[in-house]
This record gives C-alpha cells, structure tokens and sequence, in this order.
C-alpha cells in the first residue's frame, strides 16, 4: 500500500468534546499507524444565530487543502457537517450526521426552525447544498445504517454504513453480566438518556442502570426514576421524577442541581471544586446530606 498525505477534517465547537472528536482522533492514530502521513484540521462552528450556518460552511468551502508546504496533499476525509463543504479533488467523506436540526429533528423541541419563511428558505438551501457537497466526494460512507436512511430520504443520495470499532473494544470480553445496564456517551437530553432512565422504573431489582460520560445536561423527566445509581460529571442535573442513590455519594462533582416540585431524591451530593448551584423547588422530596469538593 503506498503511503499517503491525508488530512482528516473536524468540526469543533470549543470546550465541547464527544463521540465524533473521539471518532476523528482514532481515525488519525489509524491512519498513521498504516504507514499514512495524516493531520487533523479543524474550524470552530458556531450555530446561533442561524445566519451563522451558511457563514460557517461557507469558512470551509474557502479552505484550498490541495496542498501544503509546497507538497501535494492526496485526500481530504470529511466528517460531520459542514467540514464536507471542503474542495479538494480527492475528497472522501465519512459522514458523522448532517445539521440535524435543518433535517429529522425539525418540528421538535431538538431544533430551532419554525415554519416562517426565512428559516424554510434556510432549510431547503441547506438541504439543498448538502446534495450538491455530498456529491462531490469520490466515496461517501456513514457511520450507520440509520444515517445512510436519512440521507437518502431527505438528499437522495446512496452512502455504505461503515461502523467504527468502538475505543472499548480492546477492554471488552465476555463474563458476567454485572447486573447492570451501561449506557456510555456524552450526557445530553438529544442524546435520549431519559429513555433508559425512565424504562429503569419498569426492571425488577437488583438490575440497575449506569451512565457514564461528560456533558451538561441529565434531566429525569416527571415519570422517570433513576435509582441505585451515581453521577460524576461537571454538567447539570434536573430531577423532576426520582433519584435514589446506591452508594454514596450519589452525585460528584455537577454544576447545577435542580429538583422540581414534583421531584425527589435521597442522595449524598459532593459539591464541584468551585462549588454547586442548588435548586429545590417548594413540595420536592428530599433527604439529601451536601459536602464540600474532595
């Protein structure tokens, strides 16, 4: 196999770190590890104001990534938008996801469109767009079966799923179950960690639920319970159903807790180093002991 020059695009929004950087990252150490020089370039994105988007995929679509110190560079890898807005006459793309928002989750409490006429014409440029980037690159894969479906139904344009190994892989073997259900990734309420949570007050004892990962958000929604658990992370929590702690302490290190009027909780919480924002509404349920950053 001849070695190559290869640059792997990122799309980056500052301070914010998940599966895709995680993605990007493996995908380089591969690369070099088979005998490729490959660098990583990334751009900052910023979606908000919404006039932003088209500014910022227009940002990578100026890049010239031909070359570079004077030597051909042989292939660029997209990955998630709008790095695949990117020229270059090699380009392959890997498709993370598109702008969601602009896409399956429009109409939903996920995205900011509406139905008036600026962010309709937004939607239909930016699918519009997508179709004519997208095809520009020499192989298109995705991430998943259910990415390749969207882009299909919404772009009309055919990708082979090509999943990655996850960075577990090497740790995993069989054993045991544990008792437990995992659940690893970044704690967002798009992610959907709800639905565990709340499909946990349906499982008989002793199974319980784990969640592992970083993020800013965990919301435990008016029917959910999350019990025989804990929480480290530096995001915020917001109980309006039930939270009951395993071990203590039940919650290390979060931002912000809130437990609604309709909440409860029964939990030790260990306060983040430059302290934790509390917010207990009148007519929650508590039995909670708070001590200071260990």
């Amino acid at each position: 196999m001849t070695a190559r020059r290869v640059v792997v695009c990122e799309v980056q929004v500052p301070f914010v770190r998940g599966g895709a950087e995680a993605l990007v990252r493996e995908l380089v150490r591969q690369l070099r590890a088979r005998g490729h020089t490959v660098d990583r370039v990334a751009l900052p994105f910023k979606w908000y104001p919404k006039d932003e988007i088209l500014t910022h995929a227009a940002a990578w679509r100026l890049l010239d990534l031909s070359s570079s110190n004077g030597q051909p560079i042989d292939a660029v890898i997209a990955t998630k938008f709008p790095s695949y807005f990117v020229r270059h006459p090699a380009k392959v793309t890997w498709l993370i996801h598109q702008y969601r928002a602009a896409y399956e989750l429009c109409g939903t409490a996920y995205s900011d469109f509406t139905h008036t006429e600026i962010d309709v014409g937004l939607r239909d440029r930016l699918i519009t767009l997508d179709r004519e980037m997208l095809g520009e690159s020499r192989q298109l894969f995705t991430i998943s079966r259910l990415t390749s479906a969207r882009l299909e139904k919404y772009n009309g344009i055919a990708a082979e799923p090509l999943y990655h190994p996850s960075r577990l892989a090497p740790r995993l073997h069989p054993g045991p179950s544990g008792g437990y259900l995992l659940s690893v990734g970044r704690i967002e309420s798009i992610k959907r960690v709800d639905l565990a949570i709340r499909a946990m007050r349906h499982v008989d004892p002793p199974l319980r639920l784990i969640v592992v990962g970083e993020g800013t958000q965990l919301v435990i929604g008016p029917d959910g319970v999350l019990k025989d658990c804990q929480v480290t992370g530096a995001g915020d929590v917001t109980v309006h159903g039930s939270f009951f702690e395993r071990e203590k302490p039940g919650i290390t290190g979060v931002r912000k807790l809130v437990v609604s009027a309709k909440g409860a909780m029964i939990s030790s919480v260990v306060q983040a180093t430059d302290g934790t924002v509390f917010g207990f509404e009148p007519g929650c349920r508590l039995r909670v002991k708070i001590s200071g950053a260990r």
